[in-house]
C-alpha cells in the first residue's frame, strides 16, 4: 500500500496564543473546514484539545459534505497534544492510515506565528491514491486559506 505525505505552512498576522485559542477547538476545526465539509464530535463536546485524553479513541467523527450529507468519518484518537501543537493518528473511512499533525509555533509576545500542518495518509483499497492527494491537498490548502483570511497573512 502506497503512503502519501503532504505540507501546509502559513505565517499568520496573529499571535500564536490567540491562533491556539481557535483552531484548536471543534468550532475551530469547523471554522476552517466550512462551507466544504463539517466535522461532527461524538460524546461530550470539548472546548479545547488540552481536555481529550491522549491514546484513546474518542468515537466516530462524521465529516459531512456541505455540512448535511456523510461523506467520511474520522475515528479520532490523539497520539500527542501539547501547548503548541498536536499528532492525530487515526482511521478514516477513506484513509486506512491518517496522521496529521499541526503546531503552531511564534514567539512568545509575537504578532504573528506560524500553522505547519503534515499529514500522512495510505487509502483503503478501492481509492486510488491520486484522488485522496488532490482532494486531501486542496482541502488543507483550503483550511490555510481560512486561517490567512481570519488572522491575516503575514509575509515570514
Amino acid at each position: 500500500m502506497a503512503r502519501y505525505q503532504l505540507a501546509f505552512s502559513s505565517t499568520l498576522a496573529t499571535g500564536a496564543e490567540q491562533v491556539r485559542a481557535v483552531a484548536f477547538t471543534p468550532a475551530g476545526v469547523n471554522a476552517e473546514l466550512w462551507p466544504w465539509l463539517r466535522m461532527r464530535f461524538p460524546g461530550a463536546p470539548f472546548t479545547s484539545l488540552q481536555q481529550v485524553p491522549v491514546g484513546v479513541t474518542l468515537g466516530r467523527c462524521w465529516l459531512l459534505l456541505f455540512g448535511v450529507l456523510p461523506a467520511d468519518y474520522d475515528d479520532l484518537c490523539f497520539e500527542r497534544i501539547e501547548p503548541q501543537g498536536f499528532v492525530e493518528t487515526s482511521q478514516l473511512l477513506s484513509q486506512r492510515v491518517w496522521r496529521h499533525e499541526r503546531q503552531i509555533v511564534g514567539a512568545a509576545g509575537s504578532p504573528q506565528c506560524t500553522v505547519h500542518d503534515r499529514v500522512s495518509f495510505t487509502p483503503r483499497l478501492g481509492v486510488p491514491g491520486f484522488l485522496s492527494r488532490l482532494l486531501i491537498g486542496r482541502l488543507f490548502a483550503w483550511r490555510h486559506y481560512r486561517l490567512r483570511r481570519r488572522f491575516g497573512h503575514a509575509m515570514p
